[in-house]
C-alpha cells in the first residue's frame, strides 16, 4: 500500500465520520427542540389545569353530598304515602262537605234531600 492510498483512505474516512457526527448533531438537535417543544407544552397544560383543579374539587364535594339511589326511592316512597293521605283525606272531605250541605238545607228550608 503506498502513501497516497493510505491518505485517500484516510481522508475518506475523516469525510465520512465527519458526515456521520453532522448527521447525528442534527437529529438529536432536531429531537432537542422537539423534547423543548414537548416540555414547553407540557409546562402551559400543568397551568391550565392547576386553576380547574379547585372547580374539580368542588364538584366532587357536591356529588358526594347529592342523593343516591336509595335515598330518591326512600323519597318516592314517602311522596307516594302522603298522595294516598291526602287522596284519603279528600274522600271524607267530601264527605264531611255532603254532610254540611245536608244540614244546611235541613236548617234553613226544613227540608231533606
Amino acid at each position: 500500500m503506498d502513501l497516497e492510498l493510505a491518505k485517500f483512505l484516510f481522508q475518506v474516512l475523516t469525510f465520512l465520520m465527519t458526515g456521520g457526527i453532522g448527521i447525528y448533531v442534527y437529529l438529536s438537535n432536531k429531537d432537542k427542540v422537539t423534547n423543548d417543544r414537548i416540555g414547553k407544552l407540557e409546562e402551559d397544560l400543568d397551568g391550565k389545569l392547576g386553576c380547574h383543579v379547585e372547580r374539580i374539587i368542588a364538584l366532587e364535594t357536591r356529588v358526594g353530598a347529592s342523593p343516591t339511589y336509595n335515598d330518591l326511592a326512600d323519597i318516592h316512597e314517602k311522596i307516594n304515602k302522603i298522595g294516598a293521605d291526602i287522596s284519603a283525606l279528600s274522600g271524607k272531605f267530601t264527605g264531611v262537605s255532603n254532610l254540611l250541605d245536608t244540614l244546611h238545607n235541613y236548617l234553613l228550608r226544613g227540608t231533606k234531600q
